[in-house]
């Protein structure tokens, strides 16, 4: 039966500290130019290599000298070849390359390249492979391969020392740099993620903005637009009114005509506002409504020959709460005189003071059949307002015979975010 897995904090010390030692991230891709050019190089350092090993050293060059030199030269491009997979199987070719220089000085350019991809890795792992093999492999070509021909051979513990201090060296300055990379890669990754993160709230609140400006257009031009189309109708149909009743249907159109194009222009420039665009919503807006503007909007909703009673018993409110208070009584207002012309209305104020804000808006319930049809956008946008301060809002039939839209909107002091 097969055994579990041991749990990380369960394995020996030894294998734990193996494991740490693993490779690090992976490198960035290298571009064509900068893969050409370290190959370029590694080929260079080969070459010399050989030229120094078979043509600086020896006196004379004979037998099978001659022919393992051959042998040498022709190995230069295969460990190149080798060197371009330094990248996918760090510590393999980083192996092979190292043996090679035991025998091959022609390999001591590839097998460079290849420790300094490793060490630059981070792979400790690795390094604690290939740098013995490497050393190990430098000393072997000095003493069996090219000793023979060196007149003037080192001493065997100053090149082991030397061999072993500049190899160590070289892997040393590969890893700083590749630590230095793995930071500065670090810090444009979480520079990237902090653009994106900007990037997404700012996207965030042009939609919320864009929400909130869509609302106020729907309780703002809805209702201004419904006033003009209830008194250009009075006008059209209604013979029977005095030059008087004329006159104030027309100023009232063109008053309310006028404001809605001022809140048009507001809206829209609003929306060309470069603030808009980098996700900027906290400027100054206009003076917003309040539960105090209700007895005006009572009053010019009268005009129009609508029976409209306000009972008005709040206390202090919050301004955002008031604000959605007068909202939702608007639009009931001109749900109203869409869909029951005529009708008495009641609305109903009550609360404040830190307790909930009640506001309940009746009229009498009037045949599905003979009832304009509606968007719906107007209650999905009242339910929107009361949900954003921290209340609800339902509307129906109380089956007594009225339709009602009551919200409950909570004191902003008493909702728990």
């Amino acid at each position: 039966m097969p055994h579990a897995p041991l749990p990380a904090t369960r394995l020996p010390w030894w294998q734990r500290v193996w494991e740490a030692m693993g490779p690090g991230p992976a490198p960035a891709p290298l571009t064509r130019w900068q893969q050409t050019w370290r190959l370029v190089l590694a080929a260079l350092i080969g070459a010399a290599g050989w030229v120094v090993v078979w043509v600086v050293l020896p006196t004379t060059i004979t037998g099978e000298w001659r022919v393992l030199s051959v042998i040498d030269l022709l190995v230069l491009p295969v460990t190149v070849w080798l060197a371009t997979h330094r990248r996918t199987r760090p510590v393999l070719i980083a192996s092979v390359l190292a043996v090679l220089t035991a025998v091959f000085s022609s390999a001591s350019g590839a097998a460079l390249l290849a420790l300094f991809s490793l060490a630059a890795r981070r792979h400790l792992q690795g390094l604690l492979l290939v740098l013995p093999l490497t050393v190990g492999a430098s000393i072997f070509h000095s003493r069996v391969v090219t000793g023979p021909l060196d007149p003037n051979p080192p001493h065997p513990i100053g090149e082991l020392v030397s061999t072993a201090t500049l190899t160590l060296t070289f892997a040393a300055i590969a890893y700083a740099i590749g630590s230095r990379r793995a930071v500065k890669q670090a810090a444009e990754e979480r520079l990237a993620a902090a653009l994106r993160e900007q990037e997404a709230r700012v996207a965030q609140a042009q939609a919320a903005e864009r929400t909130r400006i869509a609302r106020e257009m729907h309780d703002v031009l809805a209702h201004r637009i419904s006033l003009v189309a209830m008194h250009a109708s009075a006008l059209n149909y209604r013979q029977d009114l005095s030059d008087d009743e004329r006159r104030t249907a027309a100023e009232t159109i063109e008053r309310n005509a006028r404001d809605a194009l001022t809140e048009l222009r507001e809206i829209l420039g609003v929306l060309r506002d470069p603030a808009f665009t980098r996700g900027d919503t906290d400027r100054p807006e206009a003076p917003q409504p309040t539960l105090a503007d209700l007895p005006a909007l009572v009053a010019e909703t009268r005009t129009l020959g609508a029976q409209v009673t306000l009972s008005d018993d709040s206390g202090e409110v919050a301004e955002r709460t008031a604000r959605a208070a007068y909202r939702i009584v608007q639009e009931a207002l001109t749900n109203a005189r869409k869909h029951a012309p005529g009708a008495p209305v009641r609305i109903t104020v009550t609360g404040g003071d830190g307790q909930d804000l009640t506001v309940r808006v009746s009229q009498p319930q009037r045949d599905g059949a003979d009832a304009p049809p509606g968007s719906g956008l107007g209650l999905l946008g009242l339910r929107e307002r009361a949900a954003l301060v921290g209340g609800t809002l339902e509307a129906g039939p109380d089956g007594a015979g009225q339709w009602v839209v009551s919200a409950r909107l909570p004191d902003p002091d008493t909702v728990t975010p």
